[in-house]
């Protein structure tokens, strides 16, 4: 048995305690981090019942709940990514945009406000019943993650990364964007438990973490252009052409960092990473 073999309760039940002290965190106004908080949790939970569920006692019913508690938190992320975005593009407007763009950021918050408290109420109410049944599967049973299922998990993750890093080609390929950065987490979800064993798989978490932070900047300028078609017309064409700019800028920072040439390093620390888990150095 190797140092990367452990149990499930060790990653999942401390998953759960996040979740938990996030959504206490939630219900405060003046916790700015708390819905990210919240959504990483359950995010992270997810990744690990999706690679391990049915290994460890997780059903089906169970993952689903859990997927849709994920889904509900997006609406209001988006509209909080719109807010902060919004807030930063007063600066070389007229005045009488610049009204424009306060007062649709006003009307925002009002109702992201509202939003974010219908969001604490359908938490408060499905996340315990789920958690409760959650933590009745993984305390009986202590079942083992060898290093052996983790290789197989993070082989198959990793494929499926570079075949789409491999399809992007220019800023609007936003579809193989996204699907990159959600197998991006995947994988340093996955591996950050590992961290500290392995200087290889800590070179990873720190790769894929750029590439999330990168892909996700640009996947919010989507995400601002998509949100901002309710903006009265003359503002929201300049608004809009101000997130396509960046959205094009961005995609210089990815195109350099994490395709073409990057590809090959990302396939290499990533093999390096699994390699790692199963050395015989590591027994």
């Amino acid at each position: 048995m190797t140092p990367h073999t452990t149990t499930a309760q060790r990653h999942l039940l401390p998953l759960i305690r996040q979740v938990d002290h996030a959504l206490v965190r939630l219900a405060r106004a003046d916790d700015t981090e708390a819905l990210h908080d919240v959504r990483v949790s359950l995010r992270r939970l997810r990744t690990w019942m999706r690679a391990f569920g049915t290994r460890i006692g997780v059903d089906r019913e169970q993952q689903k709940q859990l997927r849709l508690l994920v889904h509900r938190t997006n609406p209001l992320r988006d509209r909080e990514i719109e807010l902060v975005w919004l807030r930063l593009q007063t600066s070389g407007l007229t005045l009488a945009q610049r009204r424009g763009v306060e007062a649709t950021y006003r009307s925002g918050t009002q109702v992201y406000r509202r939003a974010l408290r219908a969001l604490c109420a359908d938490l408060r109410k499905n996340w315990p019943p789920l958690a409760r049944s959650l933590r009745g599967v993984l305390r009986p049973a202590a079942t083992q993650l060898d290093a052996r299922t983790l290789h197989k998990v993070l082989r198959r993750t990793r494929r499926e990364l570079l075949a789409e890093l491999k399809r992007i080609h220019s800023a609007r390929g936003s579809a193989a964007l996204h699907r990159a950065r959600i197998l991006a987490k995947r994988l340093r979800y996955i591996l950050e438990p590992y961290r500290d064993d392995s200087t290889d798989i800590e070179a990873s978490v720190a790769t894929l973490t750029q590439l999330q932070d990168d892909f996700g900047a640009m996947h919010d300028c989507v995400v601002i252009r998509t949100r901002l078609k309710h903006i009265d017309a003359p503002l929201v064409d300049l608004l809009s052409r101000r997130a396509r700019d960046q959205q094009r800028a961005l995609f210089k920072t990815v195109r350099t960092r994490h395709l073409g040439k990057a590809l090959l390093l990302l396939k290499r620390v990533l093999r390096r990473s699994e390699q790692a888990l199963t050395s015989p150095a590591q027994m």
